[in-house]
């Protein structure tokens, strides 16, 4: 709960500032909104690692393996890094950047879990 508060106390007066800038300093007004959305994530990552390690725990009691975990983890990253960078490149009006940044992030997530995949398909042929 604390955590979202801090997000809105900073990025809701930053949205503000930005909008009522942007038509006189439009590049003033995507660095705002920028570090407002790089604090936001900053204030976030002690929840994420509370996460990480609650997963951690739930993968231990269910006996899951450590790499599948560590795959799940790192393809979370990659997808906040990737959200992220889109909607700054969407709020800069650079679409295009847009689309390849989140593109990026879906063949980066898709790589991280190969491994996964491929334990799952060597299982699943050892029971056939």
């Amino acid at each position: 709960m604390e955590t979202i508060l801090k997000c809105a106390a900073v990025c809701i007066p930053a949205a503000f500032i930005a909008v009522s800038i942007k038509k006189d300093s439009p590049a003033l007004s995507l660095a705002i909104i920028t570090a407002a959305a790089f604090f936001s994530v900053a204030a976030a990552s002690g929840a994420l690692k509370g996460l990480a390690d609650s997963l951690t725990e739930l993968a231990e009691t269910a006996g899951a393996q450590p790499a599948a975990l560590a795959a799940v983890l790192k393809t979370l990253g990659i997808s906040i890094i990737a959200r992220l960078t889109s909607d700054v490149l969407k709020d800069a009006g650079m679409t295009s950047a847009a689309s390849a940044a989140e593109l990026c992030g879906a063949a980066a997530g898709v790589l991280v879990t190969l491994p996964v995949i491929k334990s799952i398909l060597e299982m699943i042929r050892g029971l056939l």
